[in-house]
């Protein structure tokens, strides 16, 4: 018969112990970082957010203004003041904030759509139209696609 006795196992236990506290530790300091980071990237997303709105208004305003040179111009050729090239490099600026408006509100939409999924709420679509619906609208191209 014979009798084992750990006697040299409580360092082993203590470092088991003392090991696991650190681990323990780890955890919750890659727990804190991870809650930071994705509060950061919740504020990120508003302040994107933000942006992407205040770049759709002034594209907004920037399309009025072009629309509105585009009429002074073709007023202008029409009497004869202005050449064609300055009639196509207006409308050639009116197509451009168009599509600058276009591009600024599908940008909107994508990045309220990322802060409603960091605020819990599911990504839809219901949002998102068919693209070339928007770009005949816009561009006040009449092709029959509805």
């Amino acid at each position: 018969m014979s009798l084992n006795i750990p006697i040299f196992n409580s360092r082993q236990a203590k470092n088991k112990v003392r090991t696991s506290r650190i681990s323990k530790q780890r955890a919750e300091y890659n727990l804190l970082l991870a809650q930071k980071q994705l509060d950061k990237d919740v504020q990120q997303s508003v302040i994107d957010a933000r942006t992407a709105l205040q770049k759709y208004y002034s594209s907004e305003a920037n399309v009025e203004t072009n629309e509105e040179s585009f009429r002074y111009v073709q007023q202008k050729l029409d009497v004869g003041a202005a050449t064609y090239v300055d009639y196509q490099i207006a409308v050639d600026n009116m197509m451009k904030a168009k599509s600058q408006l276009l591009q600024a509100k599908y940008e909107y939409i994508m990045r309220k759509q990322i802060l409603n999924f960091y605020m819990g709420e599911p990504i839809t679509l219901k949002w998102f139209h068919f693209p070339m619906q928007d770009v005949f609208r816009v561009f006040n191209l009449n092709i029959g696609i509805v």
